[in-house]
């Protein structure tokens, strides 16, 4: 499969994200999707990100991941909040990685490609 073809799947799925999202009446705006070397960098040096962007290469850096920020009341929600976990977890559902669970960098916002190439099927 090329990268071309991973970042549709990937893309396809979030739409689905999307679609349960407003089943709930959840409103959220993307933050970030593409990450250049230097944004990467800049990140990694502020402690924002675990990847150097070189050595360890985000998945934002090759258009798998997504940060995401839940609107109310016409603002993001920066808290962790219910809607954050619901999205997670059928998010993690779909196969996908959610930053939520990971206790070094607690990154409710971030939504990534599973690891598995079964992930990429639809």
């Amino acid at each position: 499969m090329t990268n071309t073809e991973k970042r549709i799947k990937f893309i396809q799925r979030f739409a689905g994200l999307t679609q349960y999202a407003k089943m709930f009446s959840l409103e959220f705006i993307v933050t970030s999707f593409h990450r250049s070397l230097d944004q990467q960098q800049r990140l990694y040096a502020a402690g924002k990100s675990k990847c150097d962007g070189i050595n360890k290469k985000s998945k934002h850096q090759d258009w798998l991941a997504i940060d995401i920020c839940l609107i109310k009341d016409g603002e993001c929600i920066w808290d962790r909040i219910a809607a954050y976990e619901l999205l997670g977890a059928r998010w993690k559902k779909l196969g996908g990685i959610w930053g939520g669970d990971w206790e070094s960098l607690n990154d409710i916002y971030h939504f990534q490609a599973g690891e598995t190439s079964e992930w990429f099927q639809i």
